[in-house]
């Protein structure tokens, strides 16, 4: 099943591998990959700029005015995980990650901070605080329940074998 087409996913993987580029990197080489997809490419560029995801300069080259974009810390960061998230059907190592959480109503603003970071690293809602993933983003995962105070409120498991597990594999596309 091919992976659907995500102007942010592929902008940000353009400017991850060409980090060793002085000056930074135009989008001509991206733009002649998806003809079709420049007006998206543009504006996600844009978007992403706002979002402090990447950084733009605009130089004078060739006696005309480019834009160089440079990826920022939180931009090579958000790209790291999405290349985590970039494993097929024969990449998968056949484990599931799953994390479960009780976290009190006092501490709501904490409760919704970890969903979202759960949906950023691809986890779904198996059922009310129980999400699921199959990428390898234990680690990161961890780190972030023990910056925000959360480790007493969380179990993380690795399994093998979830019975009736399809349905959530085709979730997965693993």
């Amino acid at each position: 099943m091919p992976e659907k087409f995500s102007p942010k996913k592929e902008l940000l993987e353009f400017f991850r591998k060409g980090l060793g580029r002085a000056g930074g990197s135009t989008l001509d080489d991206l733009l002649s990959k998806y003809p079709d997809k420049q007006n998206s490419l543009y504006v996600t560029a844009d978007r992403l700029v706002k979002e402090g995801f990447l950084n733009k300069k605009r130089t004078r080259r060739d006696r005309r005015l480019k834009n160089f974009f440079y990826l920022t810390k939180s931009g090579l960061k958000e790209s790291e995980i999405n290349q985590k998230k970039r494993i097929n059907r024969e990449d998968w190592d056949g484990l599931w990650r799953i994390l479960i959480f009780d976290i009190p109503e006092e501490e709501k603003t904490t409760r919704n901070y970890l969903r979202d970071q759960l949906k950023k690293y691809d986890f779904r809602m198996l059922q009310l605080s129980v999400w699921i993933t199959p990428f390898p983003v234990s680690e990161e995962i961890m780190q972030i329940v023990d910056e925000i105070g959360a480790k007493y409120y969380v179990r993380f498991m690795v399994v093998n074998e979830i019975n009736y597990e399809e349905d959530i594999r085709k979730v997965f596309g693993v």
